[in-house]
């Protein structure tokens, strides 16, 4: 009897067993080009944030206001109409940034809410409403910010394309 049953039960836990490992291993590998898909989708964003920037010159037409501001004494903002998202791809996948590497994923929202930031600052300067006597500051510390975005910017999609591949 026991000749019969052994084998039997073998075969059936072998089976609940292989059933079970083939499950976590699909499940591990969508996680894998999950995280690698929104990897390389981000580091495209931030990538193409960059060269925008980049093309458009934008760090060295800050530093001609501040330049002007301090030799002449008058007031310019820096200002952007802002008529699109830019920021598509990572709201599309805010919900997957945590299957990134979490000091990579920290890195992602860190960079978000930095641009955010700047583009919140140049909306100031069209809207009028930075205070008098403000704005060569406001030059100095927006070009700040953004020159720390580029940087951080320029590192993520260095690491970002290192997990997508």
């Amino acid at each position: 009897m026991w000749d019969t049953i052994l084998p039997t039960m073998v075969g059936g836990l072998l089976a609940i067993g292989g059933g079970f490992a083939g499950t976590a291993f699909t499940s591990n590998v969508e996680r894998r080009n999950r995280r690698k898909a929104v990897a390389g989708a981000i580091g495209g964003e931030i990538g193409a944030l960059i060269e925008i920037c980049e093309f458009r010159r934008y760090l060295e037409g800050f530093d001609a206001l501040i330049a002007h501001g301090e030799r002449t004494g008058e007031e310019q903002g820096f200002g952007l109409a802002v008529r699109q998202n830019y920021f598509v791809v990572f709201d599309a996948h805010v919900a997957s940034v945590g299957s990134l590497p979490p000091a990579m994923a920290r890195d992602v929202v860190r960079f978000y809410v930095m641009a955010k930031s700047f583009l919140e600052d140049a909306v100031d300067a069209i809207e009028g409403s930075i205070p008098p006597g403000e704005a060569l500051q406001r030059l100095r510390t927006t070009r700040s910010l953004l020159d720390e975005i580029l940087g951080l910017g320029r590192v993520l999609v260095t690491r970002l394309d290192a997990i997508s591949r």
